[in-house]
């Protein structure tokens, strides 16, 4: 993945710290996605404290206007994804990118 860091995160709850593990998805070619836990976050993440949820962007290309938006909750001591929008690359760059809080939201496959 493209201009992206790697992150680990931990929960500190009455003074017990934990890493916690995210569900996530490759994605090997167009319209394929392969589930996979870890701990290991690569992409673009934000905290949102107030709601008690990490948002992480993972471009596909620098660009950054195709590639994976998924949102988590912080639920039961562990992340819960709620929601992943994916964005295929296409052969040209738009002139105004869609922001990837509004790319196609995926139904996620079943466990």
């Amino acid at each position: 993945m493209t201009y992206q860091g790697s992150y680990l995160f931990y929960l500190n709850k009455a003074n017990t710290i934990s890493l916690l593990n995210f569900e996530q998805f490759e994605s090997p070619s167009v319209g394929q996605l392969e589930r996979y836990t870890a701990p290991l976050v690569t992409g673009l993440p934000t905290v949102l404290g107030a709601k008690r949820a990490v948002t992480v962007l993972r471009k596909y290309r620098g660009f950054g206007d195709c590639g994976q938006y998924l949102y988590y909750q912080i639920k039961n001591n562990s992340m819960v994804l709620e929601q992943l929008r994916i964005q295929e690359c296409s052969e040209s760059f738009a002139k105004k990118p869609i922001p990837p809080d509004k790319w196609t939201l995926q139904k996620l496959p079943k466990k």
